[in-house]
């Protein structure tokens, strides 16, 4: 039982047990009661009384509802944007690292922006990868086997941390999705777009497995704070499995990313 439902009992005893005393002393003593006009000072009294009664059962429910009450006035609430219009930034290799006067891009990412909007503290907020689809350019439906209790928490603003505090009217970030090259393959050539081979990982999980590597990528996301009810982030990754060296090509001929609402 929780805790709302053990005071909502307690309330509904204790109203049951309040009826029920007056209706068996209105029985026991069976009062006769006879119209008698009655003072100034009498009226005054009986009013005060009631108003003493009113304000100690007002009490009495505050003291088992003040959690409920209190979060109808002070609450959290949590809005998930995306930072990019296109859903991708770029990550840049170190300062001295340039091809004919222009950066090296390093990986993408899809970083999302959680923001309270609301007047509370958001407490232990976590965003986790909860399931994961793929299918193939004919529809054909694979399904990826994530067992939910091994999938890590994704870390917030680019640190260690699994859990984080977001105060009123500020914001924090997370990486769902991200593109890097496998280095492993040995150098471009000169030709970086043709010969790197890119490495897909969406909720912390690389997933472009040969057979994967061509098609469409349905991911769920859950965000959890306490005191709100679990809020659902769902993404579409259309993906085409090769790497681009620039932001607009990857967008242009790789990637689609859109929201599922």
């Amino acid at each position: 039982m929780t805790k709302l439902e053990r005071n909502k009992t307690i309330a509904i005893l204790i109203t049951v047990l309040l009826v029920g005393l007056v209706i068996f002393l209105f029985f026991y003593f069976k009062p006769k009661v006879q119209p008698q006009p009655i003072i100034t000072f009498q009226f005054y009294q009986l009013v005060v009384m009631c108003i003493s009664a009113f304000f100690t059962l007002s009490a009495v429910l505050v003291a088992l509802f003040k959690d409920q009450i209190y979060a109808k006035f002070k609450y959290a609430e949590l809005l998930i944007k995306n930072r990019e219009d296109a859903f991708i930034c770029e990550n840049e290799a170190h300062s001295d690292q340039q091809v004919m006067g222009s950066p090296i891009i390093e990986s993408y990412e899809t970083i999302l922006i959680v923001e309270n909007i609301g007047n509370s503290l958001a407490e232990d907020c976590t965003f986790q990868l909860t399931a994961l689809v793929f299918k193939t350019d004919n529809n054909t439906e694979i399904k990826e086997d994530i067992d939910v209790s091994k999938v890590k928490f994704l870390n917030w603003n680019n640190s260690e941390k699994e859990e984080t505090l977001i105060y009123p009217k500020n914001r924090a970030t997370v990486s769902v999705l991200k593109i890097t090259k496998d280095e492993m393959r040995g150098p471009n050539n000169g030709q970086g777009d043709q010969s790197a081979a890119p490495i897909l990982s969406i909720g912390g999980i690389k997933v472009n497995q040969k057979h994967m590597s061509n098609g469409v990528w349905i991911a769920d996301f859950t965000l959890c704070s306490k005191r709100i009810d679990p809020i659902n982030y769902k993404l579409c990754v259309e993906w085409k499995g090769s790497w681009k060296s620039r932001k607009y090509d990857l967008l242009k001929e790789q990637i689609r990313i859109k929201r599922i609402k």
